[in-house]
């Protein structure tokens, strides 16, 4: 009898267990009420917060509303539903189709546009995201965007000269009207040793900037190379993936 309850009384609190780690939906908004994080999943392996930036006059460029730091913690990367509130003057400022969702690149140094969604009834831009640490996060307007197939000249020059243990690249090019870069492409080419992009143990970033034909926007060439110790095995050469295939 006595051993019977103690099974019972295991068999109890391993279903107490199960239970309090079941998923769950989470939901943290900003304080300021513009910004919401919701998801589906274990709360007590995700500690979630989102704060304000200090407003950055040169976001006014193309930045609808303020920057917004998302801290996620504790958790593996997860998916959840990140959305903005706009209010009505904002909303009404452009068409909906004009809005866009950015997230800060800080190794490359610029905004990249992620696809969004927009309820013109709620005057919300949502979005599924994955979260894994500190990311920043804004609503902004599109601007004009060069074709990265017209500066295959400049990218050769650039991929020309990779630094001592090179074994992959991959490059990106991003548009400033003044000073504030949005990312274009992340993915404008990619390539390593003898064609075959690998990633290295650390990233070394090469970067050219120059203004467009017009004078108008300032261009930034970059190629972000993976480093290895050795670099490419002998007789091997850094070239693109493209021209391997």
């Amino acid at each position: 009898m006595a051993l019977a309850s103690v099974v019972a009384a295991l068999v109890a609190a391993s279903v107490f267990l199960f239970q309090s780690r079941a998923p769950e939906d989470i939901f943290v908004p900003s304080d300021d009420g513009r910004v919401r994080v919701q998801g589906w999943g274990i709360a007590g392996d995700h500690a979630l917060s989102i704060s304000r930036l200090a407003e950055e006059d040169a976001w006014k460029e193309f930045l609808l509303t303020s920057a917004y730091l998302i801290r996620e913690t504790g958790g593996p990367k997860s998916s959840f539903t990140l959305t903005f509130f706009l209010n009505e003057q904002e909303w009404l400022a452009y068409p909906s189709a004009a809005y866009v969702l950015y997230r800060y690149q800080p190794v490359l140094g610029a905004w990249e546009q992620i696809p969004s969604q927009t309820d013109e009834s709620k005057r919300t831009i949502s979005a599924q995201v994955l979260l894994d640490g500190d990311s920043q996060w804004a609503i902004g307007t599109m601007v004009a965007q060069p074709d990265p197939s017209s500066y295959t000249t400049v990218f050769d020059a650039l991929r020309a000269a990779p630094p001592p243990g090179a074994v992959g690249y991959r490059s990106f090019l991003a548009v400033a009207d003044k000073s504030i870069f949005q990312l274009v492409s992340d993915q404008v080419d990619v390539g390593g040793c003898d064609g075959s992009f690998v990633a290295g143990n650390s990233t070394v970033l090469t970067l050219k900037d120059q203004p467009t034909d017009d004078a108008r926007s300032l261009l930034r060439f970059g190629i972000l190379w993976e480093i290895k110790e050795g670099g490419c095995q002998s007789g091997q050469k850094i070239f693109s993936s493209r021209t391997r295939s």
